[in-house]
């Protein structure tokens, strides 16, 4: 399965973090969140004392309580926020390898593969997973990360660090219009990108689920979908009207 059971300091060091804005700004609001509900703990009796002389026609033990209340919930989303930084950081690379060497294995037999398309590539995470695999297998064969965004370089110096950069072919390009022949790739991966395609109409509408639809009428044959891996044959599909294509998609497996 190529390099499994890694550090994942060295997952980093190659890979990084394309969302690292997001974790800063978690971890920022964190400590800070953290800070107030020390100084709520430190400074109790006098802050009890503030809501006194604000609203003094509050009840006996009222002020304590809304104190109280204030600092632990003041504690609370500082814990939150913290687990929610470490959930972006570990998802964010360490996952994503875990995942792509549980979906190389779908794959019976990477020494048959000739061509592979990896959709939404990134920096290459699951296509150097990929080309390690046909590497190990001794495979003639090329893998192609796709990707709408332009990271061609990034993606082609994890590749050589991995060492499979003869293995590794980077293309600009739409997953909901692939710029290749039907039929031209032995096997399509992606992971992480499939609820990325259409955005830009929200993420939660029915044009973006429209979007998504051209993204596997496609034939993007296996994508990751909530840390699972589903997995489909190529789709028999005919035409219904001039705008509509039904898709009947054959399920194979999930794990």
């Amino acid at each position: 399965m190529g390099k499994t059971g890694r550090d994942w300091t060295q997952i980093y060091a190659i890979y990084g973090m394309d969302e690292w804005q997001t974790l800063v700004f978690l971890l920022i609001h964190a400590i800070v969140f953290s800070f107030l509900s020390v100084l709520f703990l430190i400074y109790f009796n006098p802050v009890c004392s503030v809501f006194q002389s604000i609203f003094p026609a509050l009840p006996a033990g009222a002020p304590r309580f809304i104190a109280g209340f204030i600092g632990s919930v003041t504690a609370l989303s500082a814990v939150c926020l913290f687990f929610a930084a470490g959930n972006i950081f570990y998802s964010s690379v360490s996952l994503h390898w875990d995942m792509a060497q549980r979906m190389i294995n779908v794959v019976s037999d990477w020494s048959t593969v000739k061509t592979a398309l990896d959709v939404g590539c990134g920096r290459g995470i699951l296509l150097n997973a990929v080309a390690l695999q046909l590497k190990k297998e001794g495979s003639s064969g090329r893998v192609v990360g796709l990707d709408r965004r332009k990271t061609a370089v990034a993606t082609l110096r994890t590749a050589g660090v991995e060492g499979v950069q003869e293995y590794v072919t980077c293309r600009e390009g739409d997953a909901r219009r692939l710029p290749f022949a039907d039929n031209y790739f032995d096997v399509v991966v992606s992971a992480v990108f499939l609820h990325t395609v259409g955005k830009e109409f929200g993420h939660r509408t029915a044009a973006a689920a429209a979007e998504r639809m051209k993204g596997l009428g496609e034939r993007v044959t296996a994508f990751m979908v909530s840390s699972h891996i589903v997995s489909f044959r190529k789709p028999n599909h005919h035409l219904v009207g001039p705008a509509e294509v039904r898709v009947d998609w054959r399920f194979t497996n999930l794990c």
